[in-house]
């Protein structure tokens, strides 16, 4: 199959643009790594030399999202190898001019590696546990219980209009009743609806699985009668009206279709148990508070915890002012007068706090 002929230049658009974000993406990141020794130079620009590694690199990096990437290096066309040339040219040039201004020491871009740094070691830690634990066995188990839970299961058609405010769907439930020139529910979607996507439709929300149905919208389509419509009612923080439409028994899920899916399933639900097992019972104590307009206030002292340092700091701090409080507290006893049976008791006192 010929993916780069002169009749078809997307491909090589495709791969532009892809090849732009994953430059600009792993700017910050290092660039020059040591040479194999079996290493060769594939391209030259200017007196720079660009190395297949450099090309390699480029590529792993555009299908990082790819499992089964179809190109290879030994695959890649002319026009596409000129592409990442100019990549990794512009990366080397880029960076070493950022470095020349000294945006590398900045606090944003150090942050921003670091953020990386982190990110990418944990995806590592993440990935080396999963390696081996979402097996073909495992994705099929899945995909039977999935099954399993749609029988007896039915799919909802219906039409809906989504509204800010009570007053509002009041209103337009009153167009929809009236007596005299009732307001079709389509045109009610489209004139005042707040989702584009089925607004367009009339209101229509194609068969749809219970699960993925809000519960407050499948309590009041269970009240329904085919193109009945509801009262207005609230589901999260918008107001809606809905019409009744067809229902039918779900279909059972297809292997091939939704293997991935289930896959993903399976990741996400093993991502899960692997955060559990740091995160366990831990409770998270909030110390910042809110007054009422919503203003964040400094956590109290007393709630403040210090660490190490901070106590050391703290600890010195009060030592300091003990010292500097005690030639005043001599002065004002030396103006009273001395009791011969307390002063040689307390001297040795005063001096061992002057040492600590």
């Amino acid at each position: 199959m010929k993916l780069y002929s002169k009749k078809r230049k997307s491909p090589i658009k495709i791969l532009v643009i892809l090849t732009l974000l994953a430059g600009f993406g792993f700017a910050v990141s290092k660039q020059f790594f040591t040479k194999k020794a079996n290493d060769i130079i594939v391209a030259q620009i200017g007196e720079e030399n660009i190395y297949k590694s450099d090309i390699e690199k480029k590529l792993k990096e555009v299908f990082a999202n790819n499992k089964n990437p179809q190109f290879s290096f030994e695959k890649l066309p002319d026009q596409v190898i000129e592409l990442f040339s100019r990549e990794v040219y512009l990366d080397r040039k880029i960076v070493a001019e950022a470095k020349r201004l000294g945006l590398d020491n900045s606090i944003d871009v150090k942050d921003a590696i670091e953020n990386f740094k982190i990110s990418t070691i944990r995806q590592s830690y993440v990935a080396s546990l999963l390696k081996d634990s979402i097996t073909d066995q495992k994705i099929v188990e899945k995909f039977n219980e999935m099954n399993a839970q749609l029988e007896n299961k039915v799919e909802y058609k219906y039409y809906q209009i989504i509204l800010s405010d009570q007053a509002q769907a009041e209103n337009v439930y009153k167009e929809l009743k009236a007596n005299k020139k009732p307001l079709k529910f389509s045109d009610g979607a489209k004139k005042y609806s707040l989702d584009a996507q089925s607004s367009n439709n009339g209101g229509e929300v194609d068969y749809k699985q219970e699960s993925a149905i809000s519960k407050d919208i499948v309590e009041n389509l269970n009240k329904l009668k085919k193109d009945d419509i509801s009262k207005p009612f609230q589901s999260g923080e918008n107001w809606y009206i809905i019409k009744a439409g067809d229902l039918k028994k779900s279909k059972p899920l297809e292997f091939e279709s939704t293997k991935e899916y289930v896959r993903h399933l399976i990741k996400v639900e093993e991502v899960e148990k692997i955060n559990g097992k740091f995160i366990k019972d831990q409770k998270v104590k909030i110390l910042l508070k809110k007054d009422a307009e919503g203003s964040v206030k400094n956590p109290s002292e007393e709630n403040k915890p210090l660490n190490n340092s901070e106590e050391q700091n703290k600890n010195m701090e009060q030592n300091k002012n003990e010292e500097t409080a005690q030639p005043e507290v001599q002065e004002q006893e030396s103006a009273k007068e001395p009791e011969s049976a307390q002063q040689p008791e307390q001297q040795p006192v005063v001096q061992e706090q002057q040492k600590l």
